[in-house]
């Protein structure tokens, strides 16, 4: 009975295998633009990456049409992520855009 227990559980699909000097993107990044950015960085952090950065649009004048705190676009070394799942390098530059006040 044993055996079975655990032939049934390993055979789950593992999220949280080791990748060394890798991170995967989170999956839950989908719809990232209704998504704070600080929630995103934590996902990001969450997943191993330790080169986090969050840079301020400053694009809004009063935050009716897109909220303050709100991402606009999230980038791997340059390249632009829509979903969830490739792996980089852990100190790959992750740069998180989002909408704030003009001020």
């Amino acid at each position: 009975m044993g055996a079975a227990y655990i032939w049934i559980f390993s055979s789950k699909k593992d999220e949280n295998v080791d990748l060394g000097d890798m991170a995967k993107i989170p999956s839950s990044i989908s719809e990232y633009k209704k998504k704070n950015y600080s929630a995103i960085e934590v996902m990001f952090a969450g997943a191993g990456f330790t080169n986090i950065r969050c840079v301020p649009l400053n694009d809004l004048s009063i935050g009716v049409l897109k909220k303050p705190g709100m991402t606009e676009s999230i980038s791997i070394n340059g390249n632009s992520v829509m979903s969830g799942g490739q792996k980089y390098p852990k100190d790959a530059s992750v740069v998180i855009s989002y909408h704030s006040l003009n001020r």
